[in-house]
């Protein structure tokens, strides 16, 4: 069984290890990573429980405007993450 996994895992690093890829298709790649973290953040940011939701009951949306605009200001993950979880827990207390 662990043959199998290994062999599994090892050829497509020998087969796609070597060829070069062309630069325009590696610049278009770069950007993959972005659009599924925003896909993502948008999907659990503006939709709650299969429906579109721009109202002011809408938890993450609330705490999404200030998160981003520390984002924007501190250019720090650790800070940006810390003060949205903090900012949710807040929202959710208040409101």
């Amino acid at each position: 069984m662990g043959i199998v996994t290994f062999f599994l895992k090892a050829i497509p690093i020998v087969l796609f290890s070597s060829p070069k890829v062309p630069k325009e298709i590696a610049n278009s790649l770069q950007f993959v990573p972005v659009a599924v973290l925003a896909s993502l953040i948008a999907q659990f940011v503006f939709f709650q429980e299969t429906k579109i939701d721009f109202s002011f009951e809408n938890v993450f949306l609330l705490a999404s405007v200030p998160t981003f605009v520390i984002s924007l200001f501190s250019k720090n993950l650790f800070l940006t993450i810390f003060f949205g979880v903090l900012i949710v827990c807040l929202v959710r207390l208040f409101i």
